[in-house]
């Protein structure tokens, strides 16, 4: 008796799909609430002992553990005339210079200068994640 072989042909396909390279996905937009202010919390900028204190710290305040992250867009992309952020030249803003250390900050280096930190979308991700600063709801 003889065997068919075409049972094999749908392995062969499944393998072949799933070992061809994907293709590239556009980037995920960056969103304030779920990719920034976690970093900022890991960091402890919005921390009871730094900027997340009542009264804030070194003329920046933010809300204590990203409570309001429409408020800590507002701080860091409008209060002080929008200092923190500068959209013509993400690499020269406060918001990546003071925890690299470039520039004097209380709170000392908070980041190392690796290719991901240095990256200007790094730096200009605060200005393109407007919008995206809904409250966390809690499950």
């Amino acid at each position: 008796m003889r065997t068919s072989v075409w049972w094999f042909l749908p392995v062969v396909v499944a393998t072949a799909l799933a070992l061809a390279p994907a293709k590239s996905a556009p980037p995920k937009p960056v969103s304030f609430t779920n990719d920034l202010l976690p970093v900022l919390t890991k960091l402890g900028c919005n921390q009871g002992a730094c900027h997340g204190q009542q009264s804030g710290k070194g003329g920046f305040r933010l809300s204590l553990r990203a409570w309001d992250p429409a408020f800590d867009y507002e701080q860091l992309t409008k209060a002080d005339n929008g200092r923190r952020v500068k959209p013509s030249d993400p690499m020269q803003s406060l918001f990546l210079l003071k925890p690299l250390g470039r520039v004097p900050h209380a709170g000392g280096t908070l980041l190392k200068p690796t290719r991901r930190t240095m990256s200007s979308s790094a730096a200009g991700s605060v200005r393109d994640a407007r919008g995206q600063t809904s409250k966390k709801t809690s499950s």
